[in-house]
């Protein structure tokens, strides 16, 4: 009996298409078993853009093809389980963003710390941190950002520019 094929995704391309032409590769006309695709990402902020557009795109795939919203993402609607970083797609995304940015320019937050403390010790100096890197990658900390057009896929393009501490820092669970 044939065996469903199986996907590893180690990187996705830049561009949705691209990685919805990479995984169509895999899937063929009259298979008996669907492929089952997994792709491996990091929880860093800076790939949820990346993620959140490729999501989106296999959203509207199964729109395109099967008159269903939800059909290129199986029945939970979540594509391929990371649907936790499609921060683009979603209604918090930009008032997230806000508070963030609020909260690293006043340095104080409401938030708990992370279990094993925020990067740096203290909200106080991971925020100088934050502050300082976003500066860097040209990121004000004012909160309009968030509200204009196209601020938060802004904030998470340039998010790739910051260390990987300070991503977490400012995307933990």
């Amino acid at each position: 009996p044939p065996r469903p094929r199986r996907m590893l995704t180690l990187e996705l391309p830049w561009a949705a298409d691209k990685a919805v032409q990479q995984l169509g590769r895999v899937h063929r006309s009259n298979q008996m078993h669907p492929p089952a695709f997994t792709c491996v990402v990091s929880d860093l902020g800076g790939e949820a853009r990346f993620v959140s557009a490729v999501t989106r795109r296999l959203r509207q795939l199964g729109a395109m093809t099967r008159g269903d919203r939800q059909a290129g993402l199986g029945t939970s609607g979540d594509a391929f389980g990371f649907g936790r970083l499609d921060l683009m797609s979603g209604p918090y995304g930009a008032e997230a963003l806000s508070c963030v940015l609020r909260d690293i320019s006043v340095q104080t937050t409401l938030l708990q710390a992370p279990q094993g403390g925020w990067p740096g010790g203290s909200w106080e100096s991971f925020a100088q941190e934050a502050e300082r890197q976003l500066k860097d990658v040209e990121i004000t900390l004012e909160e309009g950002l968030a509200k204009r057009k196209g601020g938060l896929k802004r904030f998470l393009n340039r998010l790739l520019g910051v260390t990987c501490a300070c991503q977490a820092g400012l995307f933990h669970p």
